[in-house]
């Protein structure tokens, strides 16, 4: 018998940014399957152990949604047993969503190479447009050179020193420059340069 004692100073995570991916923690669970497996634990597959992978699989499916990661639901998968056939039935998906990529990829491309040879000239150039973009072909893709210029650490400080130069005369100008006082001119004053035209 095993005693497990959990560490209580691990906090839990608040934000799904702390939360583990369902491969992350399908991988850890394995390791530990393995882990008991390495110690005599048996790893006997029976029928609940099927149940309970299948379950943990589709809560975790259902939980995410198309912008986000698959979060982990695996409280159902109690066994090492149901542990390891929840692995395999997550890398048997993975396997399938590659090979459905791999064959919506050669459709796509067989599709644009038939319209190559329709009559419309639009067709045709967007078809042949759209093949030279694929990735294996990479014809239209617009790339961007940047140069980078190295400065010696001498050019580097020259330069600094020159801007804080620059920066302490425009302080050294706004010092001295004062502002105006304007006094608010008297109602007499007011009528004598009305007098006057001013």
């Amino acid at each position: 018998m095993l005693t497990c004692i959990p560490e209580i100073t691990v906090p839990l995570p608040s934000t799904k940014e702390g939360v583990l991916s369902l491969h992350t923690k399908v991988d850890a669970l394995f390791k530990t399957a393995e882990f008991l497996e390495a110690f005599g634990i048996g790893l006997d597959l029976d029928e609940q152990d099927r149940v309970r992978a299948r379950a943990a699989f589709h809560e975790s499916m259902s939980s995410s949604n198309a912008n986000s990661i698959i979060v982990a639901k695996t409280d159902r998968a109690t066994t090492s047993a149901s542990v390891v056939h929840l692995r395999s039935i997550l890398s048997e998906y993975d396997e399938v969503v590659v090979t459905s990529a791999v064959q919506i990829r050669t459709y796509v491309t067989n599709k644009l190479i038939e319209e190559t040879t329709n009559p419309d000239a639009k067709i045709r150039m967007r078809a042949l447009e759209l093949l030279g973009k694929v990735g294996d072909v990479g014809l239209f893709i617009e790339r961007s050179e940047v140069t980078v210029k190295h400065k010696t650490t001498l050019e580097l400080e020259t330069s600094i020193k020159s801007r804080i130069a620059t920066l302490l005369e425009l302080r050294s100008r706004s010092e001295e420059i004062q502002d105006a006082v304007i006094k608010p001119r008297t109602l007499q004053e007011n009528v004598d340069s009305l007098g006057n035209g001013e």
